[in-house]
């Protein structure tokens, strides 16, 4: 997982947060795009925090989409890791 920085022919630069294979990941880039009024060190910082979240969840095998589709909460108790 890693932050890419487009630059446009603007000027406008905006991170794009990237998985393991090189593809945007559609949920913490649409909330970067609707807060790109922001400056870029704020929306890369944004993104490097987001970062460290989904390689937990990927690390873990956390289906976060699966969770909030089923209104499946996470409680202090390990039983979260059960899918």
């Amino acid at each position: 997982m890693k932050v890419e920085i487009v630059t446009h022919s603007t000027g406008d630069q905006l991170p794009l947060l990237l998985d393991g294979d090189g593809l945007p990941i559609p949920a913490p880039n649409e909330f970067i795009i609707a807060r790109r009024s922001l400056s870029s060190n704020t929306l890369v910082r944004n993104l490097r925090e987001l970062a460290v979240f989904y390689r937990w969840l990927d690390r873990e095998g956390v289906d976060l989409w699966a969770r909030v589709c089923f209104e499946k909460a996470f409680s202090e108790e390990a039983d979260w890791l059960r899918h």
